[in-house]
């Protein structure tokens, strides 16, 4: 035991052997977290590069329908009609009603993905549509479709959220524009894609081995699922409330990755939002996934930490024996110069040594004969000043004695500096000149004529040694 106390690169190595040990285990598992951390970065950009991409082409996709609204808006015949129609009844009266619906049919076999193009009239809440034998029902009320209403609050293009459509009874998203006339709403028009054709758009984009692709709308609710088409109908459970706490995050408008738990099994989801519509792409991919690279490292991981530790073992043991013993040799010298020895005496190998032990061997040598030689010195100062301090305690106790009885004498006695200001004088002198004791060393007597005239101050010019007598009255 005494061993291990007595020699501190021992106790350091033991640590630090023991601290390896703990080190290493702790390093694997660092290591593995940074593994897993590298992965996961590099996994969360790729995700998020596929949501982007996913965004620009739905962003294509529906700017190119945009464009066929943007269109639509500049028909003269459409805002004529939307101005005339009073009445449901008036419809197929009206000369311009063929014309709009061969114009509106033409619109729809314009493009595959369109499912219909219609006209919405305000005053007859009536619809003139690419099915020009459809006719709403009495019941209709064009200001509770949802188009409609997305429309009227957003007063220009717009990509609606899906809907079932009255006329072709299936889901659909509008894209839709206003009519307008002195700033107000006379009607709106637009066209439906079906959500079979975006769904089969979004089918395309792959996402990893696993992964898989969500649309979402701006509200949170999910647009677009590869295993269920029917989670936006009415009244339908939501088998994505496992999204609920990150939905704010989502459709706050930015772009970003976030992790969650589904059934104890982590994922992350990258989210985009789209530029041209409410909707958010989101790609979503299984964390194991993400790290299965890892797997091929943790074997070479291990056996490299193993090794490692050997090695630094070995070294260790090697450092303690060149190291130990000439520090223990120093430190019982130190120790031993501590306790009152006259110097540091120590092996002349120490001395002769090249490295940083024989120069802290040399170091402490030299300075153990300075520091011998400064307590002489101050042993021989402490005495020269005792002496002088008791020489001095005798002339000021003769001083103080002196002071003393003059202060009781009935002569004025006082002592100038240089400036003529008293530094001493006794109760008499106060007396004489008639200024109190405490107002005296404030004093300058040559100028206020006190004792002290021009004469005096002349003859001590030219010798600072007078004596004589001063007459004040």
């Amino acid at each position: 035991m005494q061993w291990f106390k007595k020699s501190l690169i021992r106790r350091i190595g033991t640590i630090v052997i023991g601290f390896i040990f703990v080190a290493f285990a702790v390093y694997g598992i660092i290591s593995l977290q940074i593994l897993s951390d590298f992965f996961e970065a590099n996994s969360k950009e790729a995700l998020s590069q596929d949501a982007q991409q996913i965004a620009t082409e739905i962003d294509k996709f529906i700017e190119k329908n945009v464009v066929i609204v943007e269109q639509m808006k500049t028909n003269q015949d459409y805002q004529a009609i939307t101005e005339a129609l009073n009445t449901r009844a008036e419809k197929r009266q009206h000369p311009l009603f063929n014309v709009i619906t061969q114009e509106l049919q033409a619109i729809k076999a314009s493009d595959p993905n369109i499912s219909l193009a219609y006209l919405g009239i305000t005053k007859s809440n009536d619809l003139i549509s690419s099915t020009p034998e459809f006719d709403p029902k009495p019941d209709y009320d064009l200001n509770k479709r949802l188009w409609y209403i997305e429309t009227l609050k957003s007063r220009g293009v717009t990509v609606t959220s899906p809907y079932i459509d009255l006329v072709t009874e299936k889901m659909v998203v509008s894209i839709t524009t206003p009519i307008l006339k002195n700033n107000n709403v006379i009607g709106a028009m637009g066209i439906d894609l079906q959500v079979t054709d975006i769904s089969k758009l979004m089918s395309t984009y792959k996402v990893g081995e696993n992964g898989y692709t969500l649309l979402i709308n701006k509200d949170g609710s999910i647009f677009y699922h590869p295993d269920d088409l029917k989670v936006f109908a009415a009244g339908g459970a939501n088998p994505f409330a496992y999204l609920d706490p990150y939905i704010n995050e989502i459709t706050s408008g930015n772009s970003g990755v976030i992790e969650y738990q589904l059934a104890n099994n982590a994922k992350y989801i990258a989210y985009v939002p789209t530029q041209s519509s409410n909707w958010i792409v989101a790609t979503v991919i299984p964390r194991s996934e993400v790290l299965a690279p890892l797997n091929q490292f943790i074997f070479g991981l291990i056996f490299i930490s193993l090794v490692l530790l050997l090695m630094i073992a070995l070294f260790i043991k090697r450092m303690t024996r060149l190291i130990s013993e000439p520090i223990v040799t120093i430190s019982d010298a130190v120790e031993t110069f501590s306790q009152g020895d006259q110097e540091i005496n120590l092996p002349d190998a120490l001395y002769s040594r090249a490295d940083e032990l024989g120069i802290l061997s040399r170091g402490l040598k030299m300075m153990s004969h300075r520091i011998i030689h400064y307590i002489e010195e101050v042993q021989t100062n402490n005495e020269a000043l005792n002496q002088e301090i008791d020489k001095r305690q005798v002339v000021q106790a003769q001083l103080e004695m002196i002071l003393e009885l003059l202060s009781g004498t009935d002569e004025g006695i006082f002592i100038l500096n240089d400036g003529f200001f008293c530094i001493y004088q006794n109760g008499a002198f106060s007396r004489i000149i008639g200024i109190p004791e405490t107002e005296i060393p404030v004093l300058n007597l040559a100028e206020k004529g006190i004792l002290i005239n021009q004469p005096l101050i002349d003859s001590l010019e030219m010798n600072p040694i007078w004596s004589g007598e001063i007459e004040y009255a």
